[in-house]
């Protein structure tokens, strides 16, 4: 539609000079400019894909799962270190006493 509307400009004996420059410098430069339509819808296709596949493997793989035994196993290590600790702390203060 932008193209013919140029060509009928260039054909109008009408138009003023600076129009016909004007239309001659756009002409053929719709199509060479800009993202069309269809190439928007295959990217955003292929982003949806790519961001399924990704959060599918990010569950399917356990990181989850292992972060949370984790988080167990430091808890139940700094509460052991801590019962070994007070234990040291005991017998320190004993064999001050003595």
């Amino acid at each position: 539609m932008y193209k013919s509307n140029i060509k009928g400009l260039l054909k109008s004996d009408i138009a003023p000079v600076g129009a016909i420059s004007i239309a001659r410098h756009f002409e053929g430069k719709a199509k060479e400019n800009g993202i069309t339509l269809v190439a928007l819808i295959i990217t955003i296709i292929v982003l949806i894909i790519l961001s399924a596949v990704t959060i599918f493997i990010f569950i399917e793989s356990g990181l989850l799962t292992t972060a949370s035994k984790g988080t167990e196993n430091y808890a139940n290590a700094q509460e052991y270190e801590k019962e070994i600790m007070n234990n040291i702390d005991e017998k320190a203060k004993d064999v001050v006493k003595k």
